[in-house]
């Protein structure tokens, strides 16, 4: 197991494609020499003991198809900037550390975006509406933050969806109608929120729906 820091004399390796640290033990803050490898297109530092905040120069990184952040110590806002240049990024994963504040609105930037994993933060603020612009996305991980308000009828526009996964935040009102269009739904989960109302009868009758998790609400009707 690699222990110890990572070293920004990395960013001379100017030909990298893929920088993978994952399942180690390494500490401290992620350099930002790192945004200078701009051939890279994959990297994964997940599972480690990185912390500090995410580095906004990392959104440099215009050739980068996958970013793994997942299961750090990582604290402070998502910075904006990461979603710069990120028309190629296919898959963002930034859960299981201690991010706070908002999700930017520049994440819509991420017009091929296919995977977004933001589960086990603390991020708070509403769901962004401009999410239902990413007519790429199968994969949205919410869950396990302190979202509130409702949840944005524009997220029915994403119709490669195929997992939601909203469940144990302070999210209230009812399951918006243009849910029942989400034709490649496979799991939807809520529960744990303050939702209301009755659920959308036809959800149920989605032709691809397997999980159907709505527990620990506040819903009402048959």
């Amino acid at each position: 197991q690699l222990s110890g820091s990572i070293s920004g004399e990395l960013r001379r390796l100017q030909h990298l494609r893929t920088l993978s640290l994952s399942n180690n033990s390494l500490e401290g803050r992620i350099p930002v020499q790192l945004s200078q490898i701009t051939t890279l297109w994959k990297l994964n530092l997940s599972y480690n003991e990185l912390s500090g905040s995410i580095p906004s120069e990392l959104g440099g990184l215009s050739s980068l198809r996958m970013l793994d952040l997942s299961g750090n110590i990582f604290s402070g806002e998502i910075p904006g900037e990461l979603f710069n240049y990120c028309d190629k990024t296919r898959y963002i994963a930034l859960s299981n550390n201690n991010l706070s504040g908002m999700i930017p609105p520049a994440i819509a930037n991420c017009s091929n975006l296919v995977g977004l994993s933001l589960s086990s933060n603390n991020l708070q603020g509403g769901i962004p509406p401009n999410l239902g612009r990413l007519s790429s996305l199968k994969f949205l991980s919410l869950d396990r933050n302190s979202f509130t308000g409702f949840i944005p009828a524009d997220v029915g526009n994403c119709s490669s969806l195929q997992y939601l996964y909203l469940s144990k935040n302070f999210l209230y009102g009812q399951i918006p109608m243009s849910f029942m269009d989400l034709s490649n739904l496979t799991a939807f989960a809520a529960s744990e929120n303050l939702l209301t109302g009755a659920p959308p009868a036809r959800i149920m009758y989605l032709p691809n729906l397997h999980v159907f998790n709505l527990s620990f609400n506040q819903l009402s009707g048959q």
